[in-house]
């Protein structure tokens, strides 16, 4: 439950239910991660009744090329790091004193992560939202951009149990190809390509 939530429900402020959970120890979910778990939680169709209704919102609303690049730019100086998938792989990267910039911004997007020495980008599929459509519509999107910069792009599928940083950055820092897609262990895989663009 949200701490927003258990602070209504106990009639209390929401800085005084986080700074309990801080001071037990107990971590808060960042906004990417609470969003993934909850989407996982949800039916299909509830999924797509959400996502209709976010479409329906932004009807008539037009955002110029320079508000979105904006926006993207915004989120590479504050990212929300997933403290399952993403921030060990930052640790591993500092570790091994490779650069790596999380959200970096191309444009209107921004990438899970960007390994500037090597002109390669991670992106981490987790948590089931990037089985949805809307989200492969997305990224397909963001292939195509990508392609036309030249900048390799290594998918990774990761699951909680079986995810390596270690053998994702091994990976990463072997991509010459356009599009590769691996597993969280390093294995590849074919999972998803076929719904994703061609950048060949």
């Amino acid at each position: 439950m949200a701490s927003y939530l258990i602070a209504k429900k106990l009639g209390v402020s929401n800085n005084y239910i986080r700074g309990v959970l801080k001071r037990n120890k107990i971590r808060i979910r960042s906004p990417k991660t609470a969003n993934r778990i909850t989407a996982s939680r949800r039916t299909p169709e509830e999924n797509k009744k959400i996502t209709a209704k976010a479409a329906e919102a932004n009807l008539g609303s037009i955002h110029s090329a320079s508000h979105r690049n904006k926006l993207a730019l915004s989120r590479e100086k504050k990212p929300t790091i997933d403290p399952v998938y993403e921030k060990p792989l930052i640790e591993l990267c500092k570790k091994s004193g490779i650069a790596v910039i999380p959200q970096k911004a191309f444009g209107r997007f921004n990438v899970d992560f960007y390994l500037p020495e090597k002109n390669t980008i991670i992106e981490i599929f987790g948590g089931g939202f990037h089985n949805k459509q809307v989200a492969i519509e997305t990224f397909n999107h963001k292939m195509l951009y990508l392609s036309k910069k030249g900048v390799p792009v290594l998918v990774v599928w990761a699951e909680k149990s079986t995810y390596s940083p270690q053998k994702v950055l091994e990976a990463a820092l072997k991509v010459k190809e356009p599009l590769v897609v691996i597993n969280g262990d390093g294995s590849s895989t074919k999972r998803g390509v076929k719904d994703m663009v061609s950048v060949r």
